[in-house]
């Protein structure tokens, strides 16, 4: 067997072994799921789900605080907003994700609210 063949084939080795294992500790819903958040984010075997689940906590808390620091440029920027109202905003800003986060709302919550409320029309794009 070629090198390259033998690394494959660990691999595949390595992936059976552990998806048997999923399934013995976890069962089999915890299995398909595993596979499917690791084969759309490409997320290696080694790296266990508690990891998985720090990693993505890190970069919504990344995210969040870029879209706070954009926003509050925009609002300085374009309206003129200074310190108070920027500390009004940021706090709202934080309320409102803290919700999200903690799953007491949903986004299609805060879109329908704006359409009934303002009219304005949102979408999230999807990574597919």
């Amino acid at each position: 067997m070629a090198k390259s063949d033998r690394k494959l084939h660990e691999a595949r080795m390595a992936g059976a072994a552990w998806l048997m294992n999923v399934i013995k500790t976890q069962g089999m819903e915890a299995a398909e799921k595993e596979l499917k958040v690791r084969g759309a984010m490409f997320v290696p075997l080694e790296v266990n789900q508690k990891q998985l689940d720090e990693a993505v906590y890190k970069i919504k808390l990344n995210t969040i605080d870029c879209i706070l620091i954009m926003s509050c440029m925009v609002l300085r920027d374009e309206f003129d907003f200074g310190q108070k109202r920027l500390e009004r905003f940021c706090e709202r800003f934080n309320l409102k994700t803290d919700a999200l986060c903690d799953e007491e709302i949903i986004w299609d919550d805060l879109i329908q609210t704006l359409k009934e409320e303002t009219g304005l029309d949102f979408t999230i794009r999807e990574n597919k």
